[in-house]
């Protein structure tokens, strides 16, 4: 088998696993804001995801704009990864939005999508610590669905143009 033949068969094994990781949706009910982000961020607003210096803030959303995490489990054990999913889903389909608001300030998409990353392993490291008996092993956990986005996050426009 050729290595064309190969690439062939992934691709259509990780459509079919995107295919089905899209049908789980989840919704949010009520307005989410973060605590405030250390670094001070460009505004931007679209009536879903509000961004404005240190705040970032996201209002209810319907269920087309969160599957969940992706290639992997939405809770594991104590961990309740879809909470942090809520917001790096809702983030990464909005990159190019972001980036054209942004890019006047110097923010490149790469930039934006590392951004979103960091904001979800936060939310991720804050359950772990705050919500779990065991938050060392969680922490472990969390930095795990990190490494995902942060080292195949660009991957995701090759999926979602």
């Amino acid at each position: 088998m050729n290595k064309a033949t190969i690439a062939v068969m992934l691709s259509k094994q990780i459509i079919k696993l995107i295919k089905q990781d899209r049908n789980n949706q989840y919704v949010l009910l009520e307005r989410w804001e973060l605590p405030p982000w250390h670094e001070e961020l460009p505004p931007y607003d679209d009536g879903i995801l509000e961004i404005n210096g240190h705040n970032i803030a996201f209002n209810p959303f319907g269920p087309d704009e969160c599957d969940g995490a992706s290639f992997a489990p939405d809770i594991v054990g104590e961990l309740e990864v879809v909470i942090a999913s809520l917001q790096h889903d809702v983030c990464y389909r909005r990159v190019n939005k972001v980036h054209r608001a942004w890019k006047a300030y110097g923010w490149t998409k790469k930039r934006i999508r590392r951004l979103f990353d960091h904001v979800f392993y936060s939310i991720l490291h804050r359950l772990a610590v705050e919500q779990t008996k065991d938050p060392e092993f969680y922490i472990r956990i969390a930095k795990t669905y990190h490494a995902g986005p942060y080292r195949f996050g660009g991957l995701f426009k090759v999926f979602n143009p």
